[in-house]
């Protein structure tokens, strides 16, 4: 869904850059009005590529939600305090735990590191590891969709930053001297 909205946003901006183009291609436009009309069609343009991030971004909170489900799904206190307490036996063993069984991941990420004796960064691991066993299909979609959102990001900038300032230096121009002899 990610993709698919992407592809909608930067398929219009595009078009929005296609009417810019031939419009400057036509010398009998005015450059009062090819600037004009440009900011519309980018505005336009620009309006679809935020519709398709806002998409990409609900997209993105919903893996999210759906991953920590999967790698963290209920479990009681006592069990999670017994599996931290093997954990803490042997922090070695914790990758090959939280393979084996989600419970390791779920008592182990609803805490924080030293509870389980991880270093902070062991158990940033054990959550790319657990996120990456437990729920495959999503950590791919949001990897997929975090693209998405960053293609989205630089074309919008670009557009901003090369467009529009040729559309305001167009908009600003002063009239043809030879519309003002009629």
């Amino acid at each position: 869904m990610a993709a698919m909205s992407a592809r909608h946003g930067l398929e219009t901006l595009l078009g929005a850059w296609r009417q810019i183009s031939e419009l400057a291609c036509n010398p009998h436009t005015p450059l009062r009005e090819l600037g004009e009309r440009g900011w519309n069609a980018m505005q336009r343009g620009l309006a679809a590529t935020d519709r398709a991030r806002n998409t990409v971004e609900a997209n993105i909170k919903a893996l999210d939600k759906t991953i920590a489900e999967k790698t963290m799904p209920p479990i009681s206190d006592a069990m999670a305090g017994e599996l931290r307490s093997l954990v803490r036996q042997d922090p070695s063993r914790a990758f090959d735990l939280v393979r084996e069984d989600v419970r390791f991941s779920s008592a182990l990420l609803r805490a924080p590191a030293a509870l389980s004796g991880l270093r902070p960064d062991q158990h940033d691991k054990v959550r790319e590891m657990a996120e990456l066993t437990h729920a495959p299909r999503e950590v791919a979609l949001r990897g997929e969709a975090t693209a998405a959102r960053e293609v989205l990001d630089k074309a919008g900038e670009r557009a901003m930053g090369v467009v529009a300032a040729k559309l305001s230096e167009w908009q600003e121009a002063t009239p043809d001297m030879g519309a003002l002899d009629g």
